[in-house]
Formats: C-alpha cells, structure tokens, sequence
C-alpha cells in the first residue's frame, strides 16, 4: 500500500502488508501496526503513538511529542537511513518487555532504534530523550545501534539516553552542543568516532561501555568516563587514538567516579598525541589489567588498579604527575615506565 497524499490519524491504524509513505503524514496518538513494514519516503510529523514491528524512515521524520508520548512497542525497531529530528522538549519511549514461563525461563522483547549508515538522528534539546524499560535487574534493556551519525545539535545542558537502554557506537558521535550521555552502556565497535565543538561533552555516565577495535575523535571537547566503566573484553583488543583539534579523555571527576581498562585477555591502548591528552582525575581508576600508553598521559587524582586485578598502567609515551591531588597505586597494581614521567612541583 502506498500512500502518497497527505495522512492525519490519532487513533489506531492496522495497515495489512507492507505499507509505504510518499506523501505527508501526521500521527498524533494511537497505535499504528503494520504486518509488512512501514517505509517513509516522505515526511513524516510524529506528535504521539505507538509504533510497532519495522519502520523504515528514508525520508524526514521530525519527533515532537512531550511527555514520552512517542513509543517504539516491544519486538519494533525504528530504523532511519534518512533524517529523524528530535526536537527540544520530546522524549522516544522504548517499550521492551521481559516474559516469564511455568519454569522460570525469563527472556526479553526489545524496543530498537536503530540509525543505519548514511542516516541522521538529531537531538535539538536537553533532558531525557531516550527512555527505555525497566528490566528485572535495572539494567539497560533497549537498544540504540548508531551506525550512521547521532548528533546532539541544541541545548546548553545534558541531554540523556537514560540507563534502561544500551547505545551500541559503530557510526559517528556528534556533539554540538551541551552533553549527551548515556547511563545504560553499550560499545563502540568497528571505528566508531566522536566530533566534538564549543567545549561540549560525550559522557559514559552509567553502565558497562565495551570497546574494541579503534576509537577516534576530533574537535574541541571531551571523551568522559564519570560514572560508567569501559571495558575491552577478554580477547578482545582496542586502540584509543587519533584524537585532533584539542579533543581529550577524560577518566572520573563528579560522585559517581569511572573507570577504564582490558579485562584480563584483553588490550587496551591510549595514543593520544599533539594537543590532546589522556587524562585520569579525582574518582578516576585505571582498572583490570590496566591499558599501555603511548602518547600523552596527565595523573591528577584517582587510582592505578581496582585492588583485585594485576593491573599494570605501562608507560611508553609522555606521562605528567600533577597538582595537589591524591594519586594512588593500589594493591596488586603496577606502574611501570619505558618512556617519561615527569611529576610536578607540588
């Protein structure tokens, strides 16, 4: 069924078959359900609903529905190769569910959202802008699979993708403006990149974060780990290197703490290098088995091992002891230097 003049519907809409949009249309509340897919050609104004199995938007969809009121149903995946805006003050609700059988046996439905490659999701505001289920274990539940560029384009403050859902990076990161911040964990895979300008922040505030492969970034801004602990994996090995225009790592700072590090098997490597440095603050731990440096590396607070891993912190490249913080090597933990340390008056 293909639709090619303008749509309103706010009730329940059942299309039987694959269903695509050329035209314009408006939802404004309601649950929209299509056997064969949905595919959106055209331009497409969501201000409510739920929105169930596959959605396919190759065309514009511009979200603007306060109060969560935009939901992606268990076992859908909203999927974008063309241009979702999220406009300030709107928040997508993810609806996974977990199901229990006689025996016990738990399993769980996610809500996904997935931006393909050559796609642009775009978050205009702050606040809560992704919001996901509860799980059994309060852990992260939904999914968001960025493979093409998430950007955070307005807002001053912090926008969130809050710790039910999982933000899986194998695209490209763009922060304009303010903080975006993910408290669910995820990954950043196959080269996934940061952009970052006017100071603004990505931050792993929550969660379990993997990395593999290499990870880049440019712009002025930061990588920072406050709250959330990123992991490379048994057998697994990541790089952390070019980082341009001034863009840093930050590991800690705030309550909540962070940390860094390859699990046991694992290999992690810093390469941060001209204006841009590796940076371990007050809260901050290097853990696990602990990463090789080989650029620019600054210690000023936090700890070297988390007290029960052989973690070793091996210096290759330029590593600075500085200000009046408390630096720790913990119990079981090593730093070790093949290239220089130079630590500061005071």
């Amino acid at each position: 069924m293909l639709f090619r003049s303008d749509i309103e519907n706010s009730g329940a809409l059942t299309l039987n078959g694959p269903s695509s949009n050329a035209g314009s249309m408006a939802l404004y509340g309601g649950a929209i359900s299509y056997s064969g897919g949905f595919n959106n050609i055209g331009n497409v104004s969501w201000f409510g609903g739920s929105l169930g199995n596959s959605f396919l938007n190759v065309g514009s969809l511009v979200v603007d529905a306060g109060n969560g009121s935009a939901i992606i149903n268990a076992n859908a995946t909203l999927s974008n190769s063309g241009t979702v805006t999220q406009q300030a003050g709107t928040t997508v609700t993810m609806q996974g569910y977990f199901s229990r059988d006689q025996y016990y046996n738990y399993s769980f439905s996610p809500a996904q959202l997935s931006n393909l490659s050559g796609g642009t999701y775009n978050v205009q505001g702050d606040g809560t802008v992704i919001t996901g289920a509860t799980g059994l274990s309060n852990g992260p539940d939904d999914i968001v699979n960025n493979a093409g560029t998430f950007r955070k384009s307005g807002g001053l403050g912090e926008a969130v993708i809050d710790r039910y859902v999982q933000f899986n990076n194998t695209g490209t990161v763009q922060v304009d403006s303010g903080t975006l911040t993910v408290l669910g964990g995820g990954s950043n895979t196959s080269g996934g990149s940061y952009q970052f300008s006017n100071g603004s922040v990505f931050k792993v505030g929550g969660g379990t974060f993997g990395l593999s492969d290499t990870l880049s970034a440019s712009g002025s801004g930061t990588l920072l780990i406050s709250g959330g602990n990123v992991q490379v994996a048994n057998g697994s090995s990541a790089t952390l290197s070019n980082f341009t225009n001034g863009a840093n790592l930050v590991i800690g700072g705030g309550a909540n703490g962070g940390s860094l590090g390859a699990n046991n098997g694992g290999t992690l490597t810093l390469d941060l290098e001209g204006g841009s440095s590796a940076q371990l603050v007050a809260g901050g731990t290097i853990s696990g088995a602990g990463a090789t440096n080989n650029g620019n590396f600054t210690w000023s607070g936090g700890t070297i091992g988390d007290g029960s891993n052989q973690t070793v912190l091996a210096n290759s490249g330029s590593l600075v002891v500085t200000g009046p913080g408390t630096m720790n090597i913990n119990a079981n933990a090593t730093l070790s230097n093949s290239g220089t340390v130079t630590q500061q008056a005071g």
